[in-house]
């Protein structure tokens, strides 16, 4: 028994990330699109939570992202935009579709 050779055993596990790295450089090229974009973009949950801001957002509006971030998107509500579009908004949008239209939205600083 002593002078028995070592017996190895080994587990070789082979998995195609092909694909997955892919989508990792196509979500960075979005998110780095999102970043860069001249347009104000901002992300909210379906409570109207904010989630994302870009810096043209900051830009635009005065507010900073940590501002902003875990607020309802009513901190930007002027009184000057109908109640109604909002309702359009929300509609539009939880169906999954661009909503298209004018918002009169205020600056931090009034």
């Amino acid at each position: 028994m002593q002078n028995e050779p070592a017996t190895w055993h080994y587990l070789v596990i082979v998995r195609d990330i092909s694909i997955e790295k892919a989508r990792m450089n196509l979500l960075k090229k979005l998110s780095l699109g999102m970043e860069q974009a001249a347009s104000i973009v901002l992300i909210a949950d379906h409570c109207g939570i904010v989630e994302y801001v870009n810096p043209e957002f900051e830009k635009a509006t005065g507010y900073r992202k940590d501002e902003v971030i875990g607020k309802k998107t009513n901190i930007l509500s002027s009184g000057m935009t109908p109640q109604k579009i909002y309702r359009e908004l929300w509609e539009t949008i939880s169906r999954g579709e661009v909503f298209r239209g004018v918002l009169i939205n205020r600056r931090k600083n009034g």
